[in-house]
């Protein structure tokens, strides 16, 4: 698959989940991905948390380590945590809205 179909398919996602958030304004919106290694796609969550898409989003297979530095991940008026695994494999990541509540256990 092309970088471009790609782009393509993530969007046509993106899409889906902007709809349900247009029809459930008053609802807590959660979402979940599988990410396949976010260093590659931080663009593409970059975009959908600042169009206000969701509240609480969890990544998965997110394959970064700490050599990955926090500040590579932020988006503004989201809360970041992540537990690494490898650059290999593994790793999950959330992002939470910043307006509501929550800390990391």
């Amino acid at each position: 698959m092309s970088t471009n179909s790609a782009s393509v398919i993530e969007h046509d996602m993106f899409d889906e989940v902007l709809s349900l958030r247009k029809q459930n304004t008053n609802n807590f919106v959660v979402a979940s991905l599988n990410i396949n290694s976010f260093r590659h796609k931080i663009h593409f969550i970059r975009e959908l948390l600042l169009k206000n898409a969701v509240d609480l989003l969890f990544l998965l297979e997110t394959k970064i380590d700490q050599s990955f530095p926090d500040a590579q991940f932020a988006i503004d008026n989201y809360h970041f945590w992540r537990s690494d695994r490898t650059a290999s494999g593994g790793g999950v990541a959330v992002y939470l809205r910043s307006q509501i509540a929550g800390e990391r256990e």
